[in-house]
């Protein structure tokens, strides 16, 4: 399925993003979450988690 809008949600404790179609009208097409990484120093590795988390829905 084709994503055409992300947003993530980088937060103190969990890293959230989703996914949506705005093609013709907009769908909400799911959620991923994953710890955030911010005591490690880099955010990307709890936003790779949320994308792993989406990627198996």
């Amino acid at each position: 399925m084709k994503i055409d809008c992300l947003i993530a949600e980088i937060g103190s404790t969990t890293t959230v993003l989703n996914a949506f179609n705005i093609k013709n009208e907009i769908k909400f097409i799911g959620q991923g979450q994953g710890p955030t990484a911010v005591l490690e120093g880099d955010v990307t590795i709890g936003l790779n988690m949320a994308l792993d988390s989406l990627a198996k829905i």
